[in-house]
Formats: C-alpha cells, structure tokens, sequence
C-alpha cells in the first residue's frame, strides 16, 4: 500500500514496545509494511523507567535513576537515546 503523498521529514515513532511481545512485533512489522521508511527505526522500549515517566508526566532523563536497578535506567536511557539521535538526524537533515 503506497501513500498518496510522501512525507519527508515526518516520523511514525512506536513507544512502549515490547520486543518480547509477538503482538508488538507484529504491529511495528504492519506499520513499517504500510508507512515504509516514514516509521522510525529505533522505537522506544517499554521499561519500568518509562512506565514511571508516563506516570509522574515526566521524561527519562528526568526520573531519578535511585528508584529502579540501574541497568533498568541505562536500558531506558540508551532506547531515548538512539530514538532521539535518530530524530536528531532527521531534523538536521530538513
């Protein structure tokens, strides 16, 4: 299915995806099947980091790290991160 007009700088970013999750994967293959290149490549990994960021309305960079496992924090940091490296890249590029 091709779109009838085609977006340049416009990014579909998946958020909360559970790579584990079989209905995750499924949705993000469908999106990247319908919307191509248009969907981000690094979507944004669901942790208890950024369960607790949409709870207290809050970014990960925001959290205090001292409330879950350390490497709870670094998986969700370095998610935000290539996810906003990616969006970094594109908005450059426009």
């Amino acid at each position: 299915m091709k779109l009838p007009k085609a977006f340049l700088d416009i990014r579909f970013l998946m958020t909360r995806y559970e790579p584990g999750n079989e209905l995750h994967r499924a949705m993000l293959e469908a999106f990247r099947k319908v919307f191509g290149d248009t969907v981000a490549k690094e979507p944004i990994k669901m942790t208890r980091a950024v369960e607790q960021s949409g709870r207290f309305l809050s970014s990960v960079y925001e959290i205090d790290y001292r409330t879950m496992t350390r490497e709870t924090w670094r998986r969700a940091r370095a998610s935000f991160d290539r996810a906003y490296d990616e969006f970094r890249a594109c908005f450059l590029g426009a």
